[in-house]
């Protein structure tokens, strides 16, 4: 098996569905001739609308997309309805239903930023930590954009616990030398400033700065 080439969607008014895939949807029309149906490229799987039967069985077809109330208003604007508004779901999306002019369900959805989930992630220790070291880590993490943090909150653990001696806690200056190194050379100015906040004296760090 190759994976999913084309999806083929009723409709009962071809150049309705037409209209609203292309322009609505923003799919491209494939120059494919075959009487009764209109191809379109669905960003890598080719969407086949024909003319069925005026009873057709609504199906659901899920889009993620960047922008939820974007796509919510452009797609009402061209003809869908909105059944549900955007709502948090337990695998950490949004989404939101709507229904095309045919009545089949579209499923919007965006994965969450981490600063909507419900609450904060736990860090993914291993070893002992010292619960200041914990608070230290966590609150930098609060500081980092939030597109990045996931990655901050691994490579900072890991090389915290990396340097920190066998048997040994992890502690405040051993978490303050793991944000260094674990933060590519090219950025490491970005955190000069919350450390600086955080109450350390950055003459001390020279060294982790310098790898």
């Amino acid at each position: 098996m190759l994976g999913i080439s084309h999806l083929r969607l009723p409709v009962t008014q071809l150049e309705r569905s037409r209209t609203f895939y292309s322009h609505a949807m923003g799919f491209e029309i494939l120059p494919i001739e075959k009487a009764g149906t209109v191809t379109l490229d669905a960003l890598g799987i080719r969407l086949c609308l024909f003319v069925s039967e005026p009873e057709i069985r609504p199906l659901e077809l899920a889009f993620q997309t960047a922008r939820i109330q974007a796509a919510v208003d452009r797609l009402t604007a061209g003809g869908a309805v909105q059944e549900e508004p955007p709502h948090k779901t337990l695998q950490r999306t949004l989404e939101t239903i709507l229904r095309d002019p045919d009545g089949h369900r579209l499923c919007l959805w965006r994965r969450l930023r981490e600063d909507e989930y419900p609450q904060e992630p736990d860090l993914p220790i291993t070893r002992a930590w010292d619960v200041d070291a914990r608070d230290l880590l966590k609150d930098f993490l609060r500081k980092t954009p939030v597109l990045f943090r996931d990655v901050a909150r691994k490579g900072c653990v890991r090389e915290a616990e990396f340097l920190t001696p066998s048997g040994a806690c992890v502690d405040r200056r051993t978490v303050a030398r793991a944000v260094i190194r674990a933060t590519p050379r090219m950025l490491r100015f970005r955190v000069r400033g919350p450390l600086t906040e955080m109450g350390f004296d950055l003459d001390d760090f020279s060294e982790d700065f310098s790898i």
